[in-house]
């Protein structure tokens, strides 16, 4: 915490040795994501930097995200993942056990600490839409929807 008693504002970008490949419009390989991230990690490393922003005064809003603050961004980390480490299956198999696990899980920011809990108003929202994002793949891929 900074000398405010808020929260910096975080973000992760890629690093530029990942490429800058796009998503092909109109492809027919339903597991288009998957097989590109099969195919970088066989022949490189992928690497994310970690910044962050501080609240340097008062009248910056933690509330609106709306709102630019004027403090510089600040490298924190940069998170590097061994290609040769991800033991990636290359199948996308429905019998797999890591692809169940993987497709059955869902993203929530708020499977963490209270402490940790994401602030402002647009997180708020996340949640909401979230959950109900969840229930619906869930529901349409004929899955028992379960909190880890």
């Amino acid at each position: 915490m900074n000398s405010l008693g808020l929260l910096p504002r975080y973000k992760v970008e890629p690093c530029p040795m990942n490429g800058s490949e796009t998503v092909p419009n109109g492809t027919d390989d339903n597991n288009y994501l998957r097989h590109r991230l099969i195919s970088h990690f066989k022949s490189q490393d992928a690497c994310f930097t970690v910044f962050a922003q501080q609240k340097t005064d008062a009248s910056m809003s933690v509330e609106d995200s709306r709102e630019e603050w004027n403090s510089p961004w600040v490298s924190l980390a940069t998170l590097t993942m061994k290609g040769k480490e991800q033991n990636l299956v290359d199948s996308p198999g429905e019998e797999n056990p890591r692809n169940i696990a993987c497709d059955t899980l869902s993203f929530n920011p708020w499977h963490s600490l209270a402490e940790h809990k994401p602030l402002v108003a647009m997180n708020r929202m996340r949640r909401a839409i979230y959950e109900q994002i969840s229930k619906v793949r869930h529901a349409a891929n004929g899955e028992t929807r379960k909190e880890p």
